[in-house]
């Protein structure tokens, strides 16, 4: 489907549906991302002959929403992607239909060596809100998941904590039917079609509250995996514990494996908040050796790493109002290998944000962190 198709189809519903009454509003950001990255020419994962290579990365982000009563609406992330370096690291930018993706709304207006610009859709759809729940059709984000750094049981996109680049996860093209049970109780049934509607896969969440804590069991096929998991979040004395699980089985390939994270996070003070997590991925490679088998997917998001054992660490201080500063740490414990993300964010004036930051990686030879580059990034954010 073009671009001009969606425009007269969504013209049409707003012309049927009675736009008198319709409100508008707009919203979106500008966002700079200039980083330095310090190329591991070993890896083979890269092309270019040099040590160091400047990337500046500019994202035009807008968000119109279109509202006919307080319960129904359609909302609309549209993006402008530019990229000028001389070479394309995934990791950076890897803008492409995803695996939960049914329609290709990404179109390339520029691909020249050092220029790339894209334009895309990432979200596009209808909701209406019912007494009884709720009804999302389109592209569309579903966020699951309680972990602070890894998400299990959010089957439908994944991020990877070591993309600094990335803000929001890739929309899913989706039918989400959400059916309230009570004041802390809901269902969220999902059909998400991808690969032109030739695929399709389905998720169920019951999510509750009991004795204080959040409870919430998943079920769905995924890739042609059955998948069985839940989660538990609630506190222990001024802490709070996360746990995630899931089950997975292949019936085609008899293969099966267990994903879980568990985690506690506390709030030391109104400046200083930090968390701990666990995770264990069987679908992991438990040989090094393996891990180029795993990057394809690594990059397309459909993972979030490529081993097995994992210990994340995460600070936040806020120093002022407007002045804070960031560390995520992560630990592959089979190879011991590990990645530092330190950050500070300043708000210069209202809504306008600006970063410096570095990704710096330790590991041996062909270690999952020994594939990553150093970094050194700013950001600058506009957001309106």
């Amino acid at each position: 489907m073009k671009l001009l198709d969606l425009i007269k189809l969504f013209i049409y519903f707003l012309i049927h549906c009675g736009t008198i009454s319709a409100s508008f509003e707009f919203g979106g950001y500008i966002y700079n991302f200039p980083s330095v990255q310090i190329i591991n020419n070993e890896t083979g994962l890269y092309t270019n002959d040099y040590n160091s290579i400047l990337i500046d990365l500019t994202r035009l982000r807008l968000k119109p929403s279109f509202y006919f009563s307080e319960d129904t609406r359609i909302e609309m992330n549209y993006e402008i992607n530019a990229i000028i370096s001389k070479s394309h690291l995934p990791l950076i930018s890897n803008i492409q239909v995803t695996n939960r993706q049914a329609l290709n709304l990404n179109w390339q207006l520029l691909n020249s060596e050092y220029v790339k610009i894209n334009h895309f859709i990432d979200l596009l759809y209808f909701k209406h809100l019912f007494e009884f729940g709720e009804f999302t059709i389109g592209r569309q984000f579903i966020a699951w998941g309680v972990g602070r750094i890894w998400q299990p049981t959010d089957l439908f996109n994944p991020l990877n904590p070591a993309n600094f680049s990335k803000i929001e996860k890739d929309g899913i093209d989706a039918i989400n039917a959400k059916i309230y049970l009570g004041s802390f109780s809901d269902i969220d049934i999902i059909s998400n079609f991808s690969n032109n509607f030739k695929k399709v896969h389905f998720g169920t969440r019951f999510r509750t509250n009991f004795l204080e804590n959040d409870l919430s069991l998943v079920a769905g096929m995924f890739d042609e995996n059955y998948i069985l998991g839940g989660s538990i979040a609630g506190n222990l004395f001024n802490a709070g514990i996360r746990t995630e699980v899931i089950y997975s089985i292949n019936e085609q390939s008899n293969s099966k494996y267990f994903r879980g994270i568990v985690g506690v996070d506390y709030q030391f003070s109104d400046k200083l908040y930090s968390a701990l997590e666990y995770q264990f991925n069987e679908a992991g490679a438990s040989d090094k050796m393996d891990y180029l088998k795993l990057f394809d997917k690594l990059f397309k998001g459909e993972i979030q790493n490529i081993s097995r054992n994992y210990v994340g660490a995460v600070v936040n201080y806020l120093f002022s109002p407007i002045i804070s500063a960031n560390i995520i740490s992560i630990a592959n414990l089979n190879d011991m290998s590990a990645m530092f993300l330190i950050s500070t964010k300043y708000e210069l004036f209202q809504s306008f944000y600006l970063s410096a930051g570095v990704l710096y990686t330790l590991g041996d030879k062909f270690t999952e962190y020994w594939y990553y580059n150093d970094a050194l990034f700013l950001t600058i954010e506009y957001y309106f």
